[in-house]
């Protein structure tokens, strides 16, 4: 069992189609779903948070309590709750809307938890892009990174636009020393930064020199994940599901990594693993579906070959 702490949000999605049902039904957020899988999978994962102090506030705390999620970094604040709403198209991909101003854009970090968290020894803490995009959450990130230690930092890059900023993905990846993205991310930030890599090995290679990152990971979908923990970039397959929806699969993904990598696992080992938790995922209806260890390691079908389908880097 390894301490972990998650920086993030807390929503709560709206996926009825029904415009006459329409309210939370299902809890969320990246780091949220990730802080859930760590913890089912044996570790003692916290979360650094803002919920509003309404209603949707009140079913969040119970609902945190039900998942065995403490409260000690849990805020209070007068912003509301977050309600997402979640539109699947006809691909089965979605898209989502939500307000400008929501509790967890107010995460504030004070000098008691700088504390608790020194005190509580967390091994390895973990942040996204979307919470920065208020300056009170990012401050509170900020002084947590710079005031608490940490052996591993964990950076899962989840572009939502329009909630990031070349500046922000720029100081996530200063900070961190594993950044995980998916491949429309590494497409994005080659660009952005203008790296020029002219291939996906490329890339990885000049990331790592730049920011003198330890590991990083690209996703691929149902075609696996490229990683590298040195200069030799390395493919873990993907697995043969049923797909149900792709929500929530890369937030198993992280769990799924950080787990194994907390057990000394070889990258390759962790990124085989955290596969099988996104597929879990694709598999079910939830984000956060109840499962045990045991179906994780059975439920898939390894894809022959290191890629189900070619892939052009553009």
């Amino acid at each position: 069992m390894i301490k972990i702490l998650g920086f993030g949000c807390v929503v709560w999605d709206d996926i009825s189609e029904d415009p006459h049902a329409k309210g939370p039904q299902n809890i969320g957020g990246t780091i949220f779903n990730t802080v859930v899988h760590l913890n089912r999978l044996g570790n003692k994962a916290s979360i650094v948070t803002a919920i509003g102090n309404d209603d949707l506030g009140s079913l969040t705390i119970r609902k945190m309590k039900e998942l065995g999620i403490g409260l000690e970094f849990v805020k209070k604040v007068t912003e509301p709750t977050c309600l997402v709403k979640v539109f699947f198209g006809e691909d089965g991909n979605w898209s989502y809307s939500m307000e400008d101003r929501v509790s967890w854009d107010f995460i504030s970090v004070r000098a008691a938890d700088i504390s608790r968290i020194n005190r509580y020894k967390y091994k390895t803490f973990f942040f996204g892009t979307l919470e920065q995009r208020n300056i009170v959450s990012r401050e509170g990130l900020i002084k947590i990174l710079k005031e608490c230690k940490f052996d591993t930092i964990f950076f899962d890059m989840n572009l939502r636009p329009p909630s990031y900023s070349k500046e922000i993905i720029e100081f996530s990846l200063k900070e961190c020393t594993i950044a995980k993205m998916n491949m429309e991310e590494a497409i994005l930030t080659n660009k952005l930064f203008n790296i020029k890599a002219d291939s996906i090995e490329e890339f990885i290679v000049s990331l790592r020199m730049l920011y003198s990152i330890d590991k990083i990971i690209i996703t691929n979908g149902m075609n696996g994940a490229y990683f590298s923990d040195g200069d030799k970039i390395g493919h873990s397959s993907g697995f043969l599901i049923d797909m149900v929806d792709t929500v929530g699969a890369g937030d198993a993904f992280s769990a799924g990594l950080m787990h194994k990598l907390s057990e000394d696992s070889s990258l390759k080992e962790a990124c085989d693993f955290a596969n099988k938790m996104g597929a879990l995922i694709c598999s079910a209806k939830s984000s956060i579906p109840d499962y045990s260890l045991e179906k994780v390691y059975k439920i898939c079908t390894i894809r022959k070959g290191a890629i189900a389908k070619p892939f052009l880097w553009p």
